[in-house]
């Protein structure tokens, strides 16, 4: 049963009591350190799944900023945002995404000294969508910086660890944005100077798969072998059709479904030589679904492609367990799907 904090009561006079008002920063502190590690432990046993979605970062930032809102304006910090309200579009879990960004941000906030500047600006570089985090805090010193986002590891905190926290924050940062097919990166001229934490996402894999297309005609789409029947399943209707739209000016014949069981029913009517399905579909996941393919093509099955946001050991040891052919991380490039194409099942 959710637990709830006795200082939402206020006390004679409409006032929380200055006990009150302390209970409730530590019990909030204590939660926000519960969450990271148990955050840690699911990371590490792989037990965190993502619910992907099209996403611009515009939105996750505000997301973001209305978590770490509470400790800019108890340290008086003034937040600039520099981010386009559009045009910045990601395939991610709006929930993790915003996590991690309210890391980075709480993380400023927490080694800027009061009254400190932090600002969060965001643009685009080829394929890749790059937000950065600066701020006019202690810096970080030049042996610290490559272990920023190791678990459990902080810079030097004074003895009353007046800014707290166990060094969990960025290592869940790191894990989460790696999940997504990013990165994460920390700069800093040294102790006084500020410092910086750059995120690089994949732009999402409609736009980078139109991006693609406008380098066509694609090399070695000509050539590429007798034109094949290809099976696209995936609940993103926008990826799943930008994707078929581009095999199809390849020679190929593509069939798209939404569900699990449109695919299945199709697979009455059609004999697919390759199969591409994602993994997190509603009803039934990708696992089980390729082996209800298989199935139902004993003689002759499909090659069957996991194209999916999961990357991590063991979603891929999962795919194998489920007799699919290839695990695929998005974004995928064109020339990747071909190359599977030509190859026999």
């Amino acid at each position: 049963m959710p637990w709830t904090s006795s200082s939402s009561r206020p006390a004679a006079g409409g006032r929380l009591t200055r006990e009150q008002t302390i209970i409730e920063r530590q019990v909030n502190h204590l939660k926000g350190l519960v969450d990271d590690l148990l955050d840690v432990t699911r990371l590490t046993a792989g037990k965190i799944e993502l619910r992907q979605e099209i996403l611009e970062i515009h939105a996750v930032v505000l997301a973001a900023q209305e978590a770490a809102q509470p400790l800019i304006e108890q340290r008086r910090h003034r937040l600039r945002l520099d981010v386009p309200v559009s045009g910045l579009r990601v395939r991610g879990d709006s929930l993790r995404l915003a996590q991690s960004v309210s890391n980075l941000l709480i993380n400023a906030a927490k080694y800027t000294d009061p009254g400190g500047n932090i600002t969060v600006s965001a643009h685009r570089e080829s394929d890749k969508a790059v937000l950065q985090i600066t701020d006019t805090g202690t810096g970080i010193a030049a042996d610290l910086l490559p272990h920023v986002f190791d678990l459990f590891e902080q810079g030097a905190v004074s003895i009353d660890r007046s800014r707290g926290g166990l060094g969990v924050g960025l290592a869940v940062v790191r894990s989460l944005v790696n999940m997504h097919g990013g990165t994460v990166r920390a700069e800093s001229a040294g102790p006084g100077t500020g410092s910086t934490f750059t995120v690089v996402l994949p732009m999402a894999e409609n736009e980078a798969l139109a991006a693609a297309s406008e380098l066509a005609p694609f090399p070695g789409a000509t050539g590429a072998g007798a034109p094949e029947c290809v099976l696209i399943i995936d609940d993103n209707r926008d990826a799943a059709d930008v994707l078929a739209k581009l095999l199809e000016t390849c020679g190929h014949e593509v069939h798209v479904r939404y569900s699990p069981p449109d695919a299945l029913a199709a697979c009455e009517s059609l004999v697919p030589s390759l199969v591409i399905v994602d993994i997190g579909l509603p009803v039934i996941n990708g696992y089980e679904l390729a082996g209800l393919i298989r199935a139902r093509f004993p003689e002759n099955p499909p090659r069957i492609l996991a194209v999916t946001g999961y990357g991590q050991p063991v979603d891929r040891q999962r795919s194998r367990e489920a007799g699919i052919d290839a695990h695929l991380t998005k974004p995928v490039s064109l020339k990747v799907l071909l190359d599977q194409l030509r190859r026999p099942a």
